[in-house]
Order: structure tokens, then sequence, then C-alpha cells
């Protein structure tokens, strides 16, 4: 078995590859059961406390996003991770998408579009997109 090309974690997450063997990269940014909300610096390549969020409220699932991917916004595409697994910031690890949701944040309406996957493999680079 060939082991993947991993990038340094000294890295761009721009150089993060989308596709894993078998699933997708997926980078956490906010630990389960964390109450600071991170976010990724593009200027120092180190993650940013961006929300403090209250007492009473916890990241229930680790969340953060998808490698070389990105939003209308600029930002990489965010996502939950749905594991009981104790994961800390800045991890790198290979998933699969149970199911995905397209929303207009902008619009200020609740999402409205479902995209099932089936919690399939991706297709090879060059095929659908997520």
């Amino acid at each position: 078995m060939v082991e993947p090309d991993y990038p340094e974690m000294n890295e761009s997450i721009d150089k993060i590859s989308l596709y894993a063997p078998g699933g997708y990269n997926f980078a956490v940014e906010t630990p389960q059961e964390s109450r600071t909300q991170n976010a990724h610096d593009v200027e120092t390549g180190m993650s940013r406390a961006k929300k403090l969020v209250t007492l009473d409220f916890a990241f229930r699932f680790s969340f953060g996003f998808l490698g070389s991917t990105q939003s209308d916004e600029g930002d990489p595409l965010k996502v939950s991770l749905l594991t009981d697994a104790d994961l800390p910031m800045g991890s790198l690890l290979r998933c699969r998408v149970l199911e995905g949701i397209a929303a207009d944040v902008s619009s200020g309406e609740p999402p409205t579009q479902q995209l099932p996957t089936g919690g399939a493999a991706p297709a090879a680079p060059g095929g659908s997109t997520i």
C-alpha cells in the first residue's frame, strides 16, 4: 500500500487536497465540547479564536472545513464531523460526506436544498462536485 503524500503542518490550507483515499480531507477548527469558535488565519497559518459562545452552550460536534474548497465568501466549505472521538484543533482526517445542505447565509432564510450523498466515497478528481 502506498502512503498518501500529506502536507507538512506548516503548509497553507489551500495545499490540503480535498480528496483522501476513500473520502475527503477534513481539518478540525473547533473541537467538540469547545466554547470557543476558531477560524484559520491565512496570514499566520494558525488558528485564531474567533468567537466565545455563552456559558450554557458548547459545540456538540467537531467543526471544521474541507481541504482545497472555497465558498462564495472566500472561506473553505464548513463541515460538522459526527463522531464521539476527541479530536484536537488542527487535526487532519479522512471522512465521508453523509449529507450536505446548500444554504445562502446572506439571505437570512433557512437552508432550502438538501444534498443527499448516502455516505458514498467521492468521485475521482475532476468528477462530480460536492
